[in-house]
């Protein structure tokens, strides 16, 4: 059964998200502070880390031999267009988007469109693992299995942008 305090701060926590009015802590005792401070906090920086690896790791890409991924990224993206984009071209392609995407993130804005090219650059990432079997468990294959955390941590912070697509359905 659910919690009426764990649903009013979800809600609370979603409006620390969007920049409104802070939660009004007086009358919780110190434990309560210290488990909703740290949920606070862990979302905004779980949302402010990963967008830094985004623009860590596109920013890499923008210059040739600097990804340790470059090799395994060039091939897939070769694999997956049958060619069409040279591998050049597909690393600019990748870091814009790796980077664009990191920023997104990090100004915390268009999140259902963050969420999009998310769910699309992972689905992509993990092409690898289908094209390149035998790269799973290696060093380059670690570029693909850190994409798991990724994709938890995204689930955790579509939570709020979810809400506002629901909560601007309702107000039409």
């Amino acid at each position: 059964m659910r919690d009426i305090n764990q649903t009013t701060f979800t809600e609370k926590h979603i409006q620390m998200e969007q920049n409104e009015k802070p939660i009004n802590m007086s009358g919780l005792n110190m434990r309560e502070k210290i488990e909703r401070w740290t949920v606070l906090q862990g979302t905004f920086l779980l949302r402010i880390s990963i967008g830094f690896i985004y623009c860590l790791f596109g920013i890499l890409k923008f210059s040739p031999n600097l990804s340790p991924a470059e090799d395994l990224a060039t091939t897939t993206v070769q694999t997956l267009t049958f060619g069409l984009l040279s591998p050049e071209f597909s690393m600019i392609l990748l870091a814009l988007w790796e980077t664009a995407i990191g920023f997104l993130l990090l100004l915390n804005i268009l999140r259902p469109l963050t969420l999009v090219l998310v769910l699309l650059h992972i689905a992509g990432t993990f092409t690898p693992l289908l094209f390149f079997p035998e790269l799973t468990f290696t060093l380059v294959g670690q570029y693909i299995l850190k994409n798991i955390i990724i994709v938890s941590a995204m689930l955790v912070l579509s939570t709020s942008a979810l809400k506002e697509k629901h909560e601007e359905r309702e107000s039409y």
